[in-house]
């Protein structure tokens, strides 16, 4: 991956300040900006940034409950079968959390069956639904990139967003504790890239906006948004795999695809209508799967972890 170099710059003498009216030179202030940056980058390719050290995660299922905010949104007396409330709370719980970690993949599917059809209708022993299996366990999948979305307010950058094709192709997206959106490719346009100003498909890839985007927009525009029942999901973190109780949502609405121009080295953000949905959301309100069938083939599964 290319990024600029980082050498030590030479002390110069100091000037005397411009006469009054003069223009001040913004090609010297913008160089500074991208060494600034640079430097920083360069930390990033050598430490990536780590989420779960510290606090102990919400993932574990050991009974353990999650660290109480006072400010933080609750499902509390929040009917699991009201859908658009309860996701609704799910998504502000993701946009208050201080920290979290996705992981996700995109796919061709060679099937044309819905995503979770008859996972709530089988019960195990217990008399509960049986899940911990991938809701797509018997359709055909071709690979088409994966990647991990984490995030951390105490560090700095503090949202990373890091996506890798089947033959190797690999960006890098962050935002940086003040706000700032960068970008690094090794393909199309390699190198490090400030994105200002940044646009739509740049905010969505680039920040934490990627977490809730998809429930957003499943709130915005699904009209067939339904409660279907509960549903045991096994998700398989970075240590341990995780059992979480949880409520499934289903239908169909406008999902958001990201991608990265190889030509332009740009973002790039499209409107998909009609994407069909499996949405399971734990009993603290956190979701916990995502799944995502398109009609043109493409599917997508997400994963969350580590809230805390």
């Amino acid at each position: 991956m290319s990024i600029p170099d980082t050498s030590p710059v030479e002390d110069v003498p100091e000037q005397e300040p411009p006469p009054a009216g003069a223009r001040p030179n913004w090609w010297v202030s913008l160089a500074v900006v991208l060494v600034c940056l640079a430097v920083v980058a360069t930390g990033w390719v050598v430490t990536k940034l780590a989420v779960g050290d510290g606090a102990r995660p919400r993932d574990l299922a050991d009974g353990s409950g999650p660290v109480t905010v006072a400010s933080a949104p609750s499902v509390e007396g929040v009917d699991p079968e009201e859908a658009a409330a309860f996701v609704g709370v799910s998504a502000d719980l993701v946009e208050s959390a201080s920290t979290f970690r996705i992981t996700f993949s995109v796919y061709e599917i060679e099937d044309a069956g819905r995503p979770g059809d008859g996972d709530a209708a089988e019960e195990d022993e217990a008399g509960s639904p049986a899940s911990g299996s991938d809701p797509g366990a018997d359709v055909a999948e071709s690979p088409l990139g994966e990647g991990h979305v984490a995030y951390d307010t105490g560090k700095n950058p503090k949202f990373e967003h890091v996506f890798r094709t089947p033959d190797g192709a690999r960006v890098d997206r962050y935002q940086m504790s003040a706000g700032q959106l960068v970008m690094t490719a090794d393909v199309g346009v390699p190198g490090l890239v400030v994105l200002d100003p940044a646009d739509e498909a740049d905010r969505y890839l680039c920040s934490s906006e990627f977490a809730t985007a998809h429930l957003r927009a499943v709130l915005s525009t699904s009209t067939d948004l339904a409660f279907v029942g509960r549903e045991r999901v096994v998700l398989n973190g970075a240590e341990e795999t995780v059992t979480h109780d949880s409520y499934l949502y289903t239908g169909t609405f406008t999902s958001l695809r990201g991608g990265y121009d190889t030509a332009t080295g740009d973002n790039t953000l499209t409107s998909v209508a009609g994407t069909e949905f499996s949405l399971w959301i734990d009993e603290l309100g956190y979701p916990r799967r995502l799944v995502l069938r398109s009609g043109d083939g493409i599917g997508e599964t997400h994963e969350f972890h580590s809230f805390g």
